[in-house]
This record gives C-alpha cells, structure tokens and sequence, in this order.
C-alpha cells in the first residue's frame, strides 16, 4: 500500500530518528517495519537499537555510519531483556552463558520472535556476552518524560550466588546520550531471571550486582572462566555485537549484510570511535618531574608536572534514576 501523506510527513527515511512505543495502536517489531515512522513505531528498545546498527551500514570496508539515530520512547513501561548475548565461537555455532550450544540464531524474518517476555525471544541474543543491551554507534536514546518514561529490566544477577557475574541494563558506546527516562528495578508484580536458566523470580531481592549503565568492551579480548563455560576469543564484545548484527540481517530480512562473519572481510565492523575514550594527538603524555617541597627542602607537599600535550575526549552523557 502507497505511504499517505501524513506517513510521508512523519517517516525519517534515513533513521536518523526511530520511535519505540510499547502500546502504540501500530506499534510492531516485525521485519518489514523499520520504525522511522512516527505513524508505525517498535514495540521495543531492542528492536529499534538492531534497526539503528542496520541503518548505520554502508557497503564497503570502514565506512559505516556514527553517531546518527536517535530513539524516541514514548511515555509508558519499556521492558529490556538484558540477559548475556549468545557467543558466536566462528563455527556457525553459539554458546550460552550457561555453557550449552546451539545452531538455532536465525535470521530476522517474519517468524521471528521479538517478544521480550518469551524467554526464547530472538532479540536478547544480540546482547552483551556478559549482559546487557548493547547501545552502538554512538546511538542516542531520549525519553518523552523523565518520570512517565520508564524501563525495567528482565535480568537481575542473583545477589547471593557468587558464580554468577555483575551485569549490567545497558552498555554504551562513544558519542552515546541517554536523556530523560528512568530505571527501575525488576518488575515487583512480574517476574526476572537471576541466573543462567530461565526460571522466572519475583524481583524481591536486591539489584547490588546490576549496573544501570556501562560501557560495552571493544578493546580486551573475550576471555570467560568460570563454573558454567570457559571461553576465550581475540575478539572483542563489541565485534562479536557486529559479528551477530551481519547474521540476523540476512536475505530474507531484505536489507541483508554481506559478506558476514565467519567470511573474509565481514562488511560490518566495530568503529574506533565506538570506544575510544583518550585519544592523544601530540605524542605521549608524562610526568617530567616530581619534587617535595620546593625541591631542595622536602615537605608533605607534592609537585608533579606534566608534560604538554593534547588529547580527543569521548564523553558519554546519561541521564537515569534508579529506584523502585
């Protein structure tokens, strides 16, 4: 059916803007939306953070987009299933964090399962190897009421089990903005899962081990030891985000990514931008002297000077409240 005028209006063709609202009368997350219609919005914070890295996409090596969509959420809850992301091991195979395997990362498609109450929705999958929804390309995320504008999340580390790591609701990259919405803890008349199972809790407990905001890791290598799985991969949280991103963008999506991971020269990659925090420009930065006192008298007062220099700053600005 032909876009009406008013949608033409109100559709940003080049995602620079996307809109999410759970409860919207038009609102869905299946394939053949895009969400950069005011008229036809995401149902979900995830679906549209996927979309954001599609738009981001360029053909060609290192030329990809950032810092150019802005996610509008509408009043209203928004739930995040922040469990730990699936870890692609480069063998068409992807672990869990609670050490199983599985082949089963589809592509995104009209049978995809976007709903963030099932536990075997498709969209956590993309998320943080260690949790948390992963915030790319210096993405912003804006509220439409600081206080009606309200996220909670599904995952909430066990506070009492020790083999079970600190995680996070989001993690963010360079240039990102998080404004005018709040966190709240685990939904106290639902349920969250507090391990690496997918036994539903009542969210009674404390939220010590979970972190509002962080930032995800595009520097160290994956390396994961511990009661459930041992792993280890040179690459880095952030490329096996981008590794996930080139799958689920296949044919059938329409817009797919090619080549994509495990090929050569996979079309879609981690920019340095995306986590660079310092970056200095005129040369390396030091200490060219220390003295206490005035050098020649000791006392508690300690001198240190620096060497001169310049350097890139990365800021990420977030605004958030936690609390029930």
């Amino acid at each position: 059916m032909p876009l009406s005028r008013l949608d033409n209006f109100l559709k940003n063709v080049r995602g620079n803007v996307l809109y999410v609202s759970p409860f919207g009368l038009d609102a869905t997350d299946s394939v053949e939306n895009t969400g950069n219609s005011l008229a036809r919005p995401f149902k979900t914070i995830q679906r549209a953070l996927i979309e954001a890295a599609r738009f981001s996409y360029q053909v060609g090596l290192d030329n990809d987009r950032f810092a150019q969509t802005t996610i509008m959420l509408s009043a209203g809850d928004h739930v995040v299933d922040n469990r730990p992301g699936w870890i692609p091991d480069g063998a068409n195979t992807f672990y869990l964090r609670n050490g199983d395997t599985s082949a089963n990362f589809q592509e995104i498609s009209a049978t995809s399962n976007f709903d963030v109450e099932d536990n075997e929705n498709t969209l956590y999958k993309m998320n943080s190897v260690y949790g948390g929804v992963i915030v790319p390309r210096g993405v912003s995320i804006i509220g439409e009421d600081s206080r009606k504008t309200r996220i909670r999340p599904k995952y909430v580390p066990d506070p009492v089990n020790s083999n079970i790591e600190n995680s996070a609701v989001f993690r963010v990259t360079g240039g990102t903005l998080l404004e005018r919405f709040t966190i709240l803890d685990g939904d106290p008349y639902g349920s969250v899962y507090k391990d690496y199972t997918v036994t539903p809790f009542v969210p009674n407990f404390s939220h010590h081990k979970l972190t509002a905001v962080t930032i995800v890791d595009g520097v160290n290598a994956t390396d994961i030891d511990d009661s459930f799985l041992t792993f280890y991969s040179s690459r880095t949280d952030l490329d096996m985000y981008y590794e996930k991103i080139g799958l689920f963008y296949g044919a059938s999506s329409g817009r797919g990514i090619s080549p994509d991971y495990p090929s050569a020269d996979v079309d879609i990659q981690a920019k340095v931008d995306e986590y660079r925090i310092v970056a200095p420009t005129g040369g390396e930065i030091g200490i060219s002297s220390i003295r206490a006192g005035d050098g020649v008298t000791a006392t508690t007062t300690i001198t240190v000077t620096l060497e001169s220099g310049r350097g890139i700053k990365r800021r990420y600005s977030y605004s958030h409240i936690w609390s029930k």
